[in-house]
């Protein structure tokens, strides 16, 4: 009757009733909480790893910024150059000033003398104009680099600023990297107490299956006892099924009989002539098998009331038989239920165990790839400073020459002042010369000599500006060709150190070229493995989704493969960085030989151009 009540029970109610009932629903909860949790710490990982990518792309970004802060220094060096070719053009603008200055100190000097010949003042301040007009020219030269070389300043500027707010960002990315490493380790260590507590409740389902399972086998033993019982006692009923047909049988025989006898009685009735002694004898005899009959009969009665018994007792048999049958299929789901769930258990075990590994193999690359983000922060930040520094010179050297070029040119307008007066004065004394020349002309027209006379002083004057005029003339020549020599040899040098230069430019652009694509072939491989491993978790999912409806002979599958999460320090990377340091380097090397070549191309003009003033002089 007990039976008959679980059984009607688990009819009317459902599975988890039935569950709930043997006590197994609160650890299929556990177990389906602690793979809920297995499943968000998958998440995690995947979520740690795709921060991994973003901390590569930082690192990439980061060398980006070291690059453009390269290219920032490398346009500094060419403004300070500019700077420097415009020092010497001022230098040079300075030098032809005093020249010029002197020359018309001489010619001041020379116009005092009465008899000057008009033909060479012309010729010298023709020569003044010019050179007057060469140094505006390259005034304004001058004025345009200057302008050119701020501008160029500017945006150097505008790149390191934006080069450390870009350092800013990836300072605050990093903070966050920072904190999120650490929410993953709590989250690792969170995985490993659920790891711990998926292990005990994995030790506590075992030990219930293995009681549940031998209550079950007892239960079975005894149903299978009462079972052999009510078959022998079946048997027993059979038997006794048998030995009524046959004394059925006989009563109806016996019935025959007795109406067979009836009807003898009837016809000895009929017939006077029987003796007594007869009738008494047949008398006897139907007295006696009427109660033998009556007591068959009676037997025949009781074993129908046995029957009756038998059966109804073959009933409840039968119904127990159900019951049992019903409860050990119950049992058989049961079994079934909690070895799918120790297979989930298992899988989600596994599933932990490689977020585990994920996590830990993942902490030392995040660790570095902070070190490293700490690294060149204090180097970029180091960097901002010099280049601050630079560039607080650079606008101090800037503001030097401005005020060197202002006061150039108020010494140059005094000068053009001073000429005009020169020139208005010239123009009179011509006026003059030409006057006297043409008076005497006309005098010596009018005497009809063959020789002029000429004073002295005249003679002496015009000798002595002759051999002067051929010594400065012979000077000059001998000044410009060692110039234009220098200038030749200078070009070629420049010509050779800017081919190699060159080359070596082509050479770097072929090696970023290699490492781009490398990075390129490194890429590909990293996106098809991890499409690779995203392929292969979502056939574990559904491995996973396909084995709740795994039948008995399927308990025995194999777990599923984890996918092996690489690590993100491999050989390949640190090959890049390395190449990446190396074109740095020869970079850096490149931008230093073209900084000490212009250098010395700058002192071999600033050695060259006192020469020819001396020259000129």
């Amino acid at each position: 009757m007990d039976g008959s009540k679980l059984v009607n029970g688990r009819t009317t109610g459902s599975v988890k009733a039935a569950i709930n009932k043997y006590g197994g629903g609160r650890k299929i909860n556990q177990v389906t909480n602690t793979y809920k949790k297995s499943l968000n710490n998958a998440s995690n990982s995947e979520i740690s790893s795709s921060k991994a990518q973003e901390l590569h792309v930082a690192k990439n970004r980061i060398n980006q910024i070291n690059e453009n802060r390269i290219i920032a220094e490398s346009e500094i060096n060419q403004a300070e150059f500019e700077i420097l070719k415009a020092k010497k053009l001022v230098r040079e603008l300075t030098s032809q000033i005093q020249e010029s200055e002197l020359r018309a100190k001489e010619f001041q000097k020379g116009k005092r003398v009465e008899e000057l010949p008009g033909q060479e003042e012309n010729v010298q301040y023709e020569e003044v104009v010019k050179e007057v007009e060469a140094v505006k020219r390259d005034i304004s030269k001058i004025k345009l680099e200057i302008e050119r070389a701020v501008e160029e300043k500017f945006r150097a500027e505008k790149e390191a600023d934006a080069a450390g707010s870009r350092l800013k960002f990836y300072t605050s990315a990093a903070d966050k990297l920072r904190i999120e490493i650490e929410e993953a380790k709590e989250e690792e260590v969170l995985v490993e107490l659920a790891q711990i507590q998926a292990q005990k409740e994995l030790a506590e389902i075992e030990a219930q299956k293995k009681e549940e399972e031998e209550r079950y086998s007892n239960l079975i033993a005894e149903t299978r006892k009462k079972i052999g019982i009510l078959r022998d006692e079946i048997e027993k009923m059979k038997y006794l099924e048998d030995i009524l047909e046959l004394t059925v049988s006989e009563v109806d025989v016996l019935q025959n009989e007795l109406n067979l006898i009836k009807e003898m009685d009837s016809k000895y009735q009929r017939r006077v002539s029987l003796n007594d002694s007869a009738l008494k004898t047949v008398t006897k005899d139907l007295e006696a098998a009427r109660k033998e009959l009556e007591t068959i009969q009676a037997e025949g009665f009781q074993l129908m009331g046995s029957m009756d018994i038998i059966r109804i007792e073959l009933i409840n048999m039968t119904k127990e038989k159900g019951e049992i049958e019903k409860k050990e299929a119950e049992t058989k789901n049961l079994i079934k239920k909690m070895n799918s769930t120790l297979l989930r258990a298992k899988d989600k075990l596994e599933v932990a165990r490689a977020s585990e590994e994920k996590a830990k193999s993942m902490l030392p690359s995040l660790s570095l790839a902070l070190e490293s983000l700490k690294r060149d922060k204090e180097a970029a930040k180091k960097e901002e400073e010099k280049l601050k520094e630079e560039t607080d010179c650079i606008r101090a050297e800037i503001q030097k020459i401005e005020s060197e070029n202002d006061t150039k040119e108020e010494k140059l307008q005094v000068v053009i002042k001073a000429l005009e007066v020169v020139k208005t004065s010239e123009a009179n004394a011509l006026e003059k010369l030409q006057t006297l020349v043409e008076n005497a002309v006309k005098a010596r027209a009018s005497q009809t000599k063959s020789t002029i006379t000429i004073s002295k002083f005249e003679y002496e004057y015009l000798t002595g500006c002759a051999a002067g005029a051929r010594e400065t003339a012979d000077k000059k020549v001998a000044a410009a060709q060692a110039w234009a020599e220098a200038l030749m040899a200078s070009e070629r040098e420049v010509k050779i150190e800017t081919a190699l230069v060159e080359r070596e430019i082509e050479e770097l652009k072929l090696e970023e070229e290699q490492e781009v694509k490398r990075m390129e072939e490194l890429e590909s491989v990293e996106d098809s493995e991890t499409e690779q491993q995203q392929k292969e978790i979502n056939h574990s999912r559904k491995s996973l989704q396909g084995r709740r409806s795994i039948k008995d002979h399927d308990y025995s599958s194999t777990p599923l493969r984890q996918a092996k999460l690489r690590r993100s320090g491999s050989p390949a990377t640190r090959r890049i960085s390395t190449s990446t340091s190396l074109s740095m380097k020869r970079r850096r090397k490149v931008m230093l030989k073209i900084a000490k070549y212009f250098a010395n191309e700058q002192i071999e003009d600033e050695n060259s151009v006192p020469l020819k003033a001396d020259t000129d002089n």
